[in-house]
């Protein structure tokens, strides 16, 4: 690099804040194309990835160097692969993928872009307001979020529980095989909300590692067990809701865009959508 050349100083300063780096022998090629995974690499640098799931994608193995960066810009919603369940890291990237990428990274109406046919994630851009019950009224907000050190967590949900003068932080990820909630700081995943395909009899383990594996009835904590269901809640009826079915009498039900509506046992409604700003 000289500093003649047009992108010396942007180079310079992405790599002095850890960004970027060269190649072994001192290079930096400036002119050589941009693999996806290397383009993972430099997001999962640039934008706070809190938590991350496991890259289920079929060309992507830990044993590879971009694999956590995949499996981080995965989490935080900036690439859901493609269609045929793979990454193809090893691709080269257009000056306008490489824009759609950058945009999901810093603003969340382009997150949601990111999600798989028929997604049952949330709208990033909207404000939901649920009764639940125990803690009354809450309200879940996607917002850019810093911990109590003042540190960058990055986009994530805000679960606002005014009950307890309490605000949790959470994130939903999606893959092609469920939708999740996950914790930032403590690294912490709920078993899968829901499993995909969606259709009757899909379960959903407590372990991880017991994926592919039999299981036994302590296992599974969720099964799918109607689909295509009406549920009314105060917000809205919904007509096409799937149902899954958790443990001690519990049932839950999921609508495409809306993520979880409503939860009910034998005593009624313990969990429910009331609004959608």
């Amino acid at each position: 690099m000289k500093k003649g050349q047009k992108a010396s100083g942007f180079i310079a300063e992405a790599q002095e804040a850890g960004y970027i780096n060269g190649y072994p022998d001192g290079t930096f090629r400036p002119d050589a194309p941009i693999t996806r995974g290397d383009m993972a690499i430099i997001l999962a640098q640039v934008f706070p990835t809190p938590f991350s799931v496991t890259a289920d994608f079929t060309d992507v193995s830990p044993n590879m160097k971009a694999y956590e960066a995949i499996s981080e810009i995965l989490s935080v919603n900036i690439t859901i692969g493609y269609p045929d369940h793979t990454f193809k890291p090893t691709a080269h990237v257009t000056r306008g993928q490489f824009s759609a990428f950058l945009a999901r990274g810093l603003e969340p109406e382009f997150k949601n872009d990111a999600r798989i046919p028929h997604s049952y994630m949330k709208d990033k851009t909207k404000t939901y307001t649920y009764n639940t019950g125990t803690h009354g009224i809450e309200t879940h907000t996607y917002q850019y979020t810093k911990s109590p050190a003042d540190e960058p967590i990055g986009f994530s949900w805000a679960r606002n529980v005014p009950a307890i003068n309490e605000t949790y932080i959470y994130g939903e990820v999606e893959t092609r095989k469920n939708l999740i909630h996950a914790y930032p700081v403590v690294d912490r995943f709920d078993p899968p909300l829901l499993g995909y395909p969606i259709e009757v009899g899909t379960t959903h383990s407590i372990y991880p590692s017991a994926e592919g594996k039999p299981l036994t009835p302590s296992d599974v904590t969720h099964t799918i067990t109607a689909v295509g269901v009406t549920v009314e809640t105060p917000y809205r009826t919904f007509t096409n809701a799937v149902e899954v079915t958790v443990l001690f009498g519990y049932k839950e039900y999921f609508v495409e865009g809306f993520a979880k509506v409503k939860t009910v046992n034998d005593n009624g409604t313990v969990f429910e959508l009331i609004d959608v700003e």
